[in-house]
């Protein structure tokens, strides 16, 4: 498919949007653009926070408990 470069953001979503849902269906689609999600912050600093007095094995018995593990 050849499109114009000329095309306005959302018309670049529209067609972004409609190519996912046509390769990987709706579901699929969410799940891609998940993998995405801009967030914000900076993870790397605030993790040192996050789990300061946290050991390693209390982090996998937590998500052992909670069924990630």
């Amino acid at each position: 498919m050849n499109v114009s470069i000329d095309l306005s953001s959302p018309e670049i979503r529209k067609l972004g949007w409609d190519a996912l849902k046509s390769k990987l269906g709706i579901h699929g689609s969410l799940k891609f653009l998940l993998e995405y999600a801009k967030g914000e912050g900076n993870y790397t600093e605030e993790r040192k926070e996050i789990f300061k007095n946290l050991k390693v094995r209390d982090i996998v018995k937590d998500m052992k408990k909670e069924g990630f593990a």
